[in-house]
């Protein structure tokens, strides 16, 4: 049974993990092997340099001995194939010596107790599209034990109260500068009618209508989109777009919208037409009972103003 969202597109096929990218090569027990995350410090505007590298800097850095390949290699027999990809894009980043590096770190689905999909369906890439979403509900976290627990809420509604195959997004970002890996890379997603096929989906966990995400979270998006690039999961041309501009939403929340509506690739598209409206200002991604539970969040110490 696929996912019943307005233009999304039925799943159908294997019901291995869904995984960070397509890499068929993998055993099914290693993509749902847990890793230790490891520190990726990757610039935010790598994106660009990403575009430009030639097909010899790439092999410099799949032989480069670079000491911190060794450093974090030491528990490489832990570690997802995107793990190693990681290392890989340290060095890259090295290499290219960028200035104002930013820091990014990700969790596999089994690092946050994802339940499995119902099923999988990967689609041709690069990604010609980037959605960027807010949960509404649940709210901000800032301890990664919390935003665990967001993403696990998050799936739970999607799968038992929607009936979609897997949490909707393809990645998390949660207020502690994690990235949570959802249905991952070139994966059909549920966040976006019309685009679920064509589109890396990012979901901030919190409400951003009047407040702007902490700069660790912003961040973590702009490396993770980097990140897409270089591995070419992203086209180095995509058009960068919030969750209001392809469905009646006020998703991402405008003042998220206002923020994004300043990065490299923003576009300005209404493509709305012919798509249900979510019947609301806001859509929550938990039921609504479970989200008056939630405690409200404690701001971080000495939270960066942005």
């Amino acid at each position: 049974m696929g996912d019943k969202v307005s233009g999304s597109v039925s799943t159908s096929g294997t019901t291995s993990p869904a995984i960070l990218m397509n890499t068929e090569h993998l055993q099914q027990q290693q993509l749902a092997t847990s890793w230790v995350p490891k520190q990726l410090n990757c610039s935010s505007n790598l994106a660009a340099a990403a575009a430009a590298a030639t097909s010899q800097q790439q092999q410099h850095l799949r032989n480069s001995s670079n000491s911190n390949f060794a450093k974090f290699a030491t528990k490489s027999s832990n570690m997802t194939a995107l793990g190693l990809v990681l290392l890989s894009m340290m060095g890259y980043s090295q290499h290219m010596q960028q200035a104002n590096l930013g820091t990014a770190r990700l969790l596999s689905r089994s690092d946050w107790g994802a339940r499995l999909p119902k099923s999988v369906e990967h689609f041709q890439g690069p990604a010609p599209y980037v959605i960027i979403h807010h949960s509404y509900m649940p709210a901000v976290c800032y301890s990664t034990p919390d935003c665990m627990k967001s993403m696990r809420d998050m799936q739970d509604f999607h799968q038992l109260e929607r009936g979609w195959n897997d949490i909707g997004y393809s990645f998390g970002i949660g207020g502690d500068g994690m990235i949570y890996a959802g249905r991952g890379f070139n994966v059909i997603g549920a966040h976006a009618p019309k685009y679920n096929d064509r589109s890396v989906g990012i979901v901030l966990i919190g409400d951003w209508r009047t407040e702007l995400p902490p700069k660790q979270m912003l961040d973590a998006a702009k490396d993770l989109i980097a990140f897409g690039v270089f591995k070419g999961y992203i086209d180095p041309a995509y058009k960068l777009l919030g969750h209001r501009q392809v469905r009646d939403t006020e998703c991402p929340g405008g003042r998220l919208f206002a923020e994004i509506s300043s990065w490299p690739h923003f576009t300005h598209i209404n493509d709305t037409e012919g798509v249900s409206s979510t019947k609301a200002p806001v859509e929550p991604h938990v039921h609504p009972q479970a989200a008056t539970q939630q405690t409200p969040p404690k701001s971080p110490p000495a939270a960066p103003k942005v």
